[in-house]
Order: C-alpha cells, then structure tokens, then sequence
C-alpha cells in the first residue's frame, strides 16, 4: 500500500505549532509502515524525515526507554491533524483505521522554512530532530471538535 497523508509534527523537545509534513507511506506487514516525509506536495517538494509507524500491539513489546521516541496516532486522528486528502472519503477512512491505535517514531532531518515561515537552510544542516505530538493541545482540539466529520476536514466530501 502507498498512500499520501498530512501530519502534523512539533519537535520533542520544544513548544509551540507543529510543522506539517506530506507522508508517503509504504507497507511492511500488518504492523509496520515505513514513511518518507516531505514539505508539501509538488515537484518541489523536498525530503524532509522519516517516520516509522507500528501496531499498538508492536508498540506494547517495546522496551520502557524506547517508548519515550514514539508517539500515539489517537488525537491526531480524532482532532483531524492527520488527514488524507484527495481519497475519497471511504478510502481515506479505512486508512485512518488503520492508523488508529498506531504509534510513530519521526526523525525530520531537514528544515526548509516551508513549514512554518522560519528561515529554513538550502541543505539538511545539524543533528536531525525526534519530532512528536503536543498530546495535551490534541486532547483539547479533539474535545472541542469532537468525533471527525466533514467539517473537521474542510468541509471536503468524497
């Protein structure tokens, strides 16, 4: 299975907004999905990370330390931070079950500054950055909107 989805990812050692990211995903079993990152969806779009997805089930086996680089796919789904666009809607909804109950493991090794209107680099520059999810600001917006519906994706129907 190759899919595109978008994502939201904040660093994890840092506050503030997160920095979209174009995934495209590719299938290695029923409990792992290799992802290849990138800061938009055109020809120019650059390689900005990677994120591996894993199975709450596979997440479970993980050593304690180890858990502490990944992060729950459960508020991003609920508060549309992850989303699917341009699947029709049955498509994109059985991706999102999928996802549902994962965890990802994101490395963003470039910052372009197309993200968030920061000045970015013209290379991959420094040590890349274990990227996660602000839980406690998804938990609200989840709360707020409430369950996914076509309002929460825009507005877009299938």
């Amino acid at each position: 299975m190759t899919s595109m989805i978008t994502d939201r990812h904040s660093p994890v050692t840092a506050a503030g907004e997160g920095k979209g990211a174009w995934l495209a995903t590719l299938e290695q079993g029923a409990n792992v999905l290799q992802c290849v990152l990138f800061d938009g969806n055109t020809k120019e779009a650059n390689l900005i990370g990677i994120e591996h997805i894993v199975s709450e089930g596979m997440f479970d086996m993980l050593p304690a330390q180890e858990k502490d680089y990944w992060h729950p796919h459960n508020f991003e789904i609920p508060s549309a931070q992850l989303v699917a666009p341009g699947l029709p809607d049955a498509a994109e909804q059985a991706l999102l079950k999928l996802l549902m109950n994962s965890y990802g493991k994101t490395w963003h090794t470039w910052h372009t500054g197309r993200h968030d209107a920061q000045p970015g680099h013209d290379l991959p520059l420094g040590d890349p950055k274990l990227m996660g999810l602000d839980t406690a600001k998804a938990r609200r917006a989840a709360a707020i909107s409430g369950p996914r519906s076509s309002a929460t994706r825009g507005g877009r129907d299938g």
